[in-house]
């Protein structure tokens, strides 16, 4: 489904939906208990600008044919009835929440009879591709951003997205964004973070490199950004340059614990405010 929310409502409005459509569907066949497994995956998609609604539009009608419902030269995209497609070329069958302004637009079709016409040969051109290709899974390299990603748009669009997440922890992020949103905030938040405490430290990405494995700059860096992020060991090691990402636990219990006086000058310098 392509939805778009007038209001942030994304969860309540997909609780009712699966809940009220499990019901409906265990009343008419007579069955009980759960229809869907595990959580929904949403993906969030830049309408504003670029080919990613339009592309997005498209994967998903094109559904069946990526799926091998239809024979080549023979089914057409328009009879696959589990689909909003039809009705995209047959106005008096849609349904009242259907909107097909946005996807037509993108192609610069109107929602006249040329332009259904002239939409629905560039998705049965579409369809037919997908029967015949090898890999119809990939066929567009986009796709797989699509099946796999959290996001769909541009670099910029994703530093929005990424700087809404600033000061939320994933005990309170919201349903709708997974754990791949979190991470790569996290990471974008441990970055930031690292910079600071270099320069805290009056060292930089290069000397850092030069430093050993263990050595108390990196333990103490390690433990300043553990402090405020959740980024996982092998991220820090590799960043930090402290070798296996098992050593970064006992790293970091040492700045914790930390008596020699050179590791609490350390840490006192890094924490010291940027005032």
């Amino acid at each position: 489904m392509l939805l778009e929310t007038p209001e942030a409502n994304l969860v309540a409005g997909m609780q009712w939906l699966q809940g009220t459509y499990t019901q409906r569907f265990n009343r008419r066949h007579r069955q009980c208990g759960h229809l869907f497994q595990g959580r929904y995956k949403a993906l969030l998609v830049e309408s504003g600008r670029g080919p990613y609604f339009s592309t997005v539009s498209v994967y998903i009608h094109l559904n069946p044919a990526r799926a091998g419902l239809l024979v080549p030269c023979r089914d057409l995209l328009e009879d696959y009835a589990w689909s909003s497609y039809p009705d995209y070329l047959k106005p008096p069958c849609r349904p009242a929440w259907l909107s097909v302004e946005r996807v037509l637009g993108c192609y610069e079709f109107a929602d006249d009879r040329k332009g259904r016409r002239e939409y629905g040969r560039f998705m049965e051109q579409q369809a037919a591709e997908v029967a015949l290709n090898k890999d119809r899974a990939y066929m567009d390299p986009q796709w797989s951003r699509i099946r796999r990603g959290w996001y769909f748009g541009s670099e910029s669009f994703l530093e929005s997205l990424l700087s809404r997440l600033d000061g939320i922890r994933s005990s309170t992020a919201p349903a709708s964004l997974g754990g791949d949103a979190i991470q790569q905030h996290n990471e974008q938040q441990a970055e930031h973070l690292c910079e600071i405490g270099l320069a805290r430290l009056g060292l930089s990405n290069e000397s850092l490199k030069t430093l050993p494995k263990g050595a108390v700059e990196k333990r103490v860096l390690a433990w300043f950004i553990r402090s405020q992020t959740t980024v996982s060991n092998t991220w820090l090691s590799t960043h930090l340059h402290c070798g296996h990402s098992a050593n970064l636990p006992g790293y970091i219990r040492t700045v914790d614990d930390a008596t020699n006086p050179v590791l609490l000058d350390l840490r006192t310098r890094i924490l010291k405010s940027e005032d």
